[in-house]
């Protein structure tokens, strides 16, 4: 553990007892900052029902920043009985009070059909005013909620991408690459992706790998096909995409000699080690 965070952990434990006190006595920010404390685990022993207590707690309190977390919790029944019906409602306490992240959840809810009638339209009004670019684009790419446009789409997902979000920059990439933009793009795809694939989103770095194998967007280069791939394969967990990883990767081992693939494989376990950046932009 860093210096700073044992210092500050030690700091939240010598306060914890007036912390409780102040929060029992109807101090709505002591009680969020314990919920807080006890869903870190670093402080004190991790204890989600507990933290949900304290959460909720805050919230009888008046403390408008604890509808989004009692949502996710009641979400994915972290300290309390999963209930969806729940969930949609302190996401919409949380969204009526500005909380962006609760604007966006509660969207997906609508999506979902969970918890909320499902209700393609209300989902996009919310994510609309939550700004969320990534899933407004969805949401014009594929016409759900709103009528199917693709440039309008792509211009959500720009706005994303300038947002510092890289599954905008993932799903402008697809766009570019499937013809979807006017002009489509290869060599546009090709940056989307790389820009994605740098900030270690592996659905960009197979995107990225078949790129670097097929030379569309950039020079045909099997190795640095290889490396995405092998990169994504690595950090993904078992499931469908990971497959799509490893089949990348041994396409694109075809065209390496055995000391090539060792090398990437090298390189690929001391990017994951180190937690740097895979490749220069």
């Amino acid at each position: 553990m860093a210096p700073f965070q044992a210092r500050r952990d030690a700091e939240d434990r010598a306060n914890l007892p007036n912390s409780v006190e102040n929060g029992l006595s109807g101090n709505g920010n002591d009680s969020i900052g314990i919920a807080w404390l006890i869903s870190g685990g670093t402080a004190v022993a991790r204890d989600e029902k507990q933290a949900t207590a304290w959460f909720l707690l805050a919230a009888e309190q008046g403390h408008t920043n604890a509808s989004g977390p009692l949502g996710h919790r009641y979400l994915r029944g972290l300290g309390v009985e999963q209930n969806d019906r729940a969930a949609a409602s302190w996401f919409y306490v949380g969204a009526s009070n500005g909380d962006t992240p609760a604007m966006s959840a509660l969207g997906g809810l609508y999506a979902a059909g969970r918890g909320v009638p499902q209700d393609w339209a209300a989902a996009v009004a919310w994510w609309k005013k939550a700004r969320n670019w990534r899933f407004i684009g969805d949401a014009y790419a594929c016409g759900l909620g709103v009528e199917q446009d693709h440039e309008r789409a792509a211009a959500a997902y720009r706005r994303g991408v300038e947002t510092g979000d890289m599954m905008s920059s993932t799903q402008l990439g697809h766009m570019y690459a499937s013809g979807c933009t006017a002009p489509p793009s290869d060599d546009a795809a090709f940056k989307a992706y790389l820009r994605a694939a740098d900030q270690g989103y592996p659905e960009a770095q197979i995107a990225l790998s078949k790129m670097y194998l097929d030379g569309h967007g950039v020079t045909a280069m099997p190795y640095q096909a290889y490396f995405w791939a092998r990169l994504a394969e690595l950090r993904l967990p078992a499931g469908e995409l990971q497959s799509l990883a490893r089949s990348r990767g041994e396409l694109a081992a075809k065209f390496l000699s055995a000391f090539e693939t060792g090398d990437a494989d090298r390189f690929v376990k001391s990017v994951i080690a180190t937690g740097a950046e895979p490749m220069n932009k």
